[in-house]
Formats: C-alpha cells, structure tokens, sequence
C-alpha cells in the first residue's frame, strides 16, 4: 500500500495553520460587520467580502453563518469570565469591592461597539440566544463564587445572581445607548451599591 506523501508548507506556513489563519480573519470579519450591519445584515458574502476571501474558505471554517455567529459569541462569554477572573486576583475578600471589579469589567468588555451589538441582537437569533441564555447562569456562577465567595450558594442565592446578572446587562446596554445620562464611574458606582445590597438580603 502506497503511503499519502506529505502536505508541503506553503512559504513556510503548513496546511493547517493557513485553515486556522483564514478561520480567524473570518471571524474577525464577521465582527466587523456585525459592527456595521448587525446580526441580520452578516450574511456570509458580507463576511467573506470584508476578509478578503471566498465563500470555500467560510464554509471550510463553518457550516453556516450562524455557527460563526454562535463562535463570536461564545468566544466574547469566554473571554468576559476569564477577564473577570483575572481582575479578581489579589482583590481583598470585599464584596463591595470585587463587585465593582466585575462591573467595571462588564462595561469594559461591552463598551466596544461591535460585541455590544452583537449581544444585544443576539435574541433574534435563537441559537444565539440559547448561548446567552447559557452565559447568564454561567456568569451568576462566577458572581456566587468569585465575587460573593459562598461555596454553598442556596437556590434563593442563585435566584439572585441571575437577577443581578441579566439586570446589570440591561442596565449597561442601556446605559452604552444614552438613556440614563450618568456618567460611566457614577454608573459602575450605583450597580455595584444596588447589587451589594440585593445580594446581602
């Protein structure tokens, strides 16, 4: 039996690391134009158009638009917690304290355009919105443990978490679009003297 001869690099590049190339320009492409048309107008010919390639490399990345957009969403969820996580370290055991840090991260991480509206018109699209129904509970994990530090957190506790996770994001989207007229460090400074003592009842 005669054995396959090896893929050759190209330019000293090999085979799979062009497919993981061409996977994160599409990517960051689709960001770009969830950025400027939304999630309704990311058609995949609008993706491959801004990344500069054809419709053979998307599909060879993706199986349809939605997996990319389902991709840039998890991605963002992933990078939020492990964000938060991280700021947390060598932050005192102050729940004032460590809440804050979490806020400020979120509105961080929401500040740019293109993930603010690609999360917020992630409704519209109901894989989407079954992975950010998936982040919420997620996300009220990483509020129970990391910023609140209950290792046994009680069902009312999770409850909690839940409504302080979605609201927050609520009130951050809201706050990115104009509506409340605060200032960002006065709003950081509200969310987290509202969650603190929601969450010490």
């Amino acid at each position: 039996m005669t054995a396959c001869p090896p893929v050759r690099p190209y330019r000293g590049v090999s085979a799979s690391e062009r497919t993981a190339l061409r996977r994160r320009q599409l990517l960051a492409a689709g960001l770009v134009v969830v950025g400027r048309d939304g999630v309704a107008g990311t058609t995949v010919g609008a993706v491959c158009t801004e990344a500069g390639l054809t419709k053979r490399y998307f599909y060879e990345a993706f199986s349809e638009r939605e997996a990319l957009l389902t991709t840039l969403l998890d991605d963002f969820h992933r990078t939020l917690l492990a964000d938060i996580v991280a700021a947390l370290d060598g932050i005192p055991a102050d729940p004032v304290a460590r809440t804050r840090v979490a806020i400020d991260r979120l509105v961080s991480s929401l500040e740019d355009p293109a993930t603010a509206r690609l999360y917020v018109e992630a409704v519209a699209v109901p894989a989407l919105e079954a992975l950010r129904e998936q982040a919420y509970e997620d996300f009220a994990d990483l509020v129970l443990r990391h910023v609140l530090g209950l290792r046994r957190p009680g069902r009312k506790d999770r409850v909690t978490a839940l409504v302080l996770v979605t609201g927050i994001t609520q009130a951050v989207i809201t706050w990115l679009r104009g509506s409340t007229g605060l200032e960002r460090r006065t709003l950081v400074a509200h969310l987290t003297a509202m969650s603190v003592r929601a969450a010490a009842r």
